[in-house]
Parts: structure tokens; C-alpha cells; sequence
């Protein structure tokens, strides 16, 4: 034995021989984590749940002969778990599109009067800036809803 190789414990190496890949699941499943922080603790079980069959799906998928990416010099191109994830996502998904449909905002309320601006002559409270938590009190107002905005 050399002066800079050390003995391995027996410990260290009955713990390595009887993980049986714990180690590994645990390290695939750790790249890519999908876990939020929740009070609810089926929330955790649930992701983990969810990570641990992608980590698995993405084992099978990377060992499976007819799943193999190949190059142009027709070497195999390993697949990454991001790369895994998002063709998964995207098979989960499919065309599904999550984002509503603006609807055309016209200048005509439902009774046909406009909503363009005018003065008033006393002030109100902006809604705009209502809604970011400000208070700002201005004259201008929409002549038919009679809200009133920062001109």
C-alpha cells in the first residue's frame, strides 16, 4: 500500500454495497426539483410522488434502445433531464394554451355613450392607483361611468 492511499472503512463500504442505486434515484431526482413549499403536507407528498415517477420515466427513457438520439457522425447524444422535461411537459400539454383572450376594449359603454375624458369639478380618488395601494385624488373622470384616472 502507498504512503497516499488510505484503507476504505468497512462502514463506507457496506454502506456502498448495499445502497442498491439509493443514492443515484436520490441524485436524479434532486436536478430538476418540482417541490413547492406548502403547508399542506399532501403537497409534498404529492411532488415527491411526481418527481420520483418523472426521475424514474426519465431512467427507462435514457436506458431504452429506441429512444437513443444519434449524431451526424452516429454517436449516441445523451439526453439531459431538462431536455426530458420539457418533451414531457409538452406531451402532457399538448396544445392547450392556459392564457385568456383579450377582448377588444371599445370607447362605447353598453348603452352607446363614450368613454372619453372630461373635467370635473370636484376631484376623486384615481382607480388606477387605487389599485397599486396610492392614494391620488385627480379631476379627470370618464363622462359616462363617471370613474375617474390620471389624465
Amino acid at each position: 500500500m502507498n504512503s497516499c492511499q488510505a484503507p476504505c472503512p468497512t462502514d463506507v463500504k457496506q454502506y456502498n454495497d448495499h445502497t442498491n442505486g439509493v443514492d443515484r434515484a436520490d441524485q436524479i431526482r434532486r436536478e430538476l426539483i418540482t417541490y413547492r413549499t406548502s403547508k399542506k403536507w399532501w403537497h409534498y407528498l404529492f411532488w415527491f410522488t411526481f418527481d420520483v415517477a418523472v426521475a424514474n420515466a426519465f431512467v427507462l427513457m435514457r436506458d431504452s434502445q429506441s429512444h437513443r438520439q444519434m449524431t451526424k457522425s452516429h454517436r449516441t447524444k445523451p439526453r439531459t433531464m431538462l431536455q426530458f422535461r420539457i418533451a414531457l411537459s409538452k406531451q402532457l400539454i399538448g396544445q392547450f394554451q392556459g392564457m385568456r383572450k383579450r377582448k377588444r376594449i371599445s370607447n362605447k359603454d353598453g348603452a352607446g355613450t363614450s368613454h372619453w375624458p372630461s373635467m370635473s369639478e370636484k376631484r376623486g380618488r384615481c382607480r388606477q392607483c387605487s389599485k397599486a395601494g396610492k392614494r391620488r385624488e385627480v379631476k379627470c373622470r370618464r363622462s359616462s361611468c363617471e370613474v375617474f384616472f390620471v389624465c
